[in-house]
């Protein structure tokens, strides 16, 4: 499968919690198959704004290694205002592309760890989630 993780990286976060998300994130990978032919995972990082780590399509993170690896290094610093719509956006984008390596053939699933609310500035979700159920049967929200 195509596995998205979009990780809110807000100060409302706060950094104690922050690690566990990321042990977290370490404890999941580690149980999924990761390979070429496997599981390929991509990570949004969002705040105000989304950041991308890496697509599908890097075939640099096509091992656990890399993938742990990768997680281990996510900067602990945090951002404010919760953007969940933008996050979404950026991994539909981004990841559910063929340039984002997204496979026709596998499943896409999209992980959304966040602890509050987005801004009330963001655009609705109901837009948003309808264009991501094209691509993705499954979508999971972890909330405090």
């Amino acid at each position: 499968m195509d596995v998205a993780f979009v990780v809110d990286r807000t100060k409302s976060v706060r950094p104690e919690n922050f690690k566990l998300v990321k042990g977290f994130l370490l404890e999941i990978c580690d149980a999924l198959s990761i390979g070429p032919n496997a599981t390929h995972t991509g990570f949004v990082l969002f705040a105000k704004s989304p950041n991308v780590l890496n697509t599908f399509a890097d075939s640099q993170y096509y091992s656990s290694e890399s993938v742990h690896h990768l997680i281990q290094n996510i900067p602990e610093n945090l951002g404010s205002r919760t953007f969940i719509d933008r996050a979404l956006k950026a991994a539909n984008n981004s990841l559910f592309t063929d340039e984002g390596g997204d496979r026709p053939d596998f499943p896409n699933v999209l992980i959304l760890l966040t602890d509050g609310k987005t801004n009330p500035d963001s655009e609705p979700f109901s837009g948003i989630i309808s264009s991501l159920k094209v691509r993705m049967p499954i979508i999971a929200v972890c909330h405090r």
